[in-house]
């Protein structure tokens, strides 16, 4: 689980059109966690319904 500022950094390095690759290089994370990002990123935080896309 990412930390709220992980997730930040996350977001304002994609912002900055940095790829997937070289964030998680960046974090230490993997790729796959760029997914979880999107995801907050398309439902403006809403971590209920990112649940519920990784329920599916």
């Amino acid at each position: 689980m990412l930390a709220p500022q992980e997730v930040q950094r996350m977001l304002s390095l994609s912002a900055l059109s940095w790829r997937a690759k070289r964030v998680s290089r960046e974090l230490g994370c993997s790729r796959n966690t760029e997914w979880l990002a999107e995801r907050l990123r398309r439902h403006t935080g809403n971590a209920d319904v990112v649940r519920q896309d990784l329920a599916r």
